[in-house]
C-alpha cells in the first residue's frame, strides 16, 4: 500500500492525518485530502511512504499545496437609537470553496457577561447581515464591540474585530399636572417607555419632600393608547 502523510505547517503536525491511497487502473497510487480534517489555511506538506510486499515501509518523497485564507469586508450601519438596533454587514467574502456560515458575536459588558452570537443572513446581493438588538443585551448602553467569524466549506474559520457601536438610550421623559387646578389630584406620565422593549408595567413611587419618605405611595400606571404610561 501507499499512505500519504498530511499535515498544515501552521501548528506543526498537530492536524497530522494519514490517508490510505488506492491504485489507479494506470498504476498510479492517490488519495484525496479534506481540508475539513485540517481546518488551517496556509502550506501543506504532504510525505509519501510506500509499503513493500514484505512489510517494509519506506519513504517515497514529498510534495506541497497551498490553502488560502478567506478575506471580507465588514461595516456596522443604521444604527436606530429609538430602536436600540444596528446592523453588521458583512460583504466580499473570498473562498473557493464558498461560505458554510457567518457567525456575529457581540457584547457591551466588560466581562463579555452579556455576549450573543447572531447568525447572518445571506442578501440578495451576496452580502450578509446580522441586526443587533439592546433588548439581547439587557438594553445596556456604552460601547458594543463587534465581531465576525466567516465558516467555509472547506472547514476554515476567519475571525476579524468588526469594529464598536456606541449605543445610549432616547430621552425619556416625565410629567407632572396639576389637570384640574385644585392640587386635589396630579396626573403623571412617563412618555417613551416602550424603548425598552416590552414593559409588562409601570409603578411610580410618590412622596413629599417634607418629613422624607414618611407618606410614600406607590402608584400602578396603565398604558395608553399612544403607547405612554400614566
Amino acid at each position: 500500500n501507499v499512505m500519504f502523510a498530511t499535515w498544515s505547517e501552521q501548528g506543526g503536525q498537530d492536524d497530522l492525518v494519514w490517508y490510505t491511497g488506492h491504485k489507479n487502473a494506470d498504476g498510479n497510487w492517490e488519495t484525496t485530502i479534506d481540508i475539513r480534517d485540517h481546518k488551517t489555511a496556509g502550506a501543506y506538506k504532504v510525505d509519501v511512504y510506500y509499503t513493500l510486499a514484505n512489510g517494509v515501509m519506506k519513504g517515497f518523497g514529498s510534495t506541497f499545496f497551498e490553502v488560502s485564507s478567506p478575506s471580507m469586508t465588514t461595516s456596522i450601519e443604521n444604527y436606530d437609537e429609538e430602536k436600540g438596533t444596528f446592523e453588521v454587514v458583512v460583504s466580499d467574502i473570498v473562498s473557493p470553496s464558498g461560505v458554510d456560515r457567518v457567525q456575529v458575536p457581540v457584547w457591551c459588558a466588560s466581562d463579555q457577561s452579556d455576549i450573543r452570537w447572531y447568525d447572518a443572513e445571506k442578501q440578495n446581493d451576496g452580502s450578509y447581515k446580522a441586526k443587533i438588538s439592546t433588548a439581547n443585551h439587557n438594553f445596556a448602553t456604552g460601547t458594543y464591540q463587534v465581531h465576525v467569524y466567516v465558516t467555509t466549506k472547506n472547514g476554515l474559520t476567519q475571525g476579524v474585530v468588526a469594529g464598536t457601536q456606541n449605543v445610549s438610550l432616547p430621552d425619556m421623559e416625565i410629567i407632572a399636572e396639576d389637570t384640574t387646578g385644585e392640587e386635589m389630584t396630579y396626573k403623571v406620565q412617563a412618555t417613551n417607555v416602550g424603548l425598552l422593549g416590552v414593559v409588562k408595567n409601570v409603578m411610580f413611587a410618590t412622596w413629599s419632600e417634607q418629613g422624607g419618605q414618611d407618606d410614600l405611595v406607590w402608584y400602578t400606571g396603565h398604558k395608553n393608547a399612544d403607547g405612554n404610561w400614566e
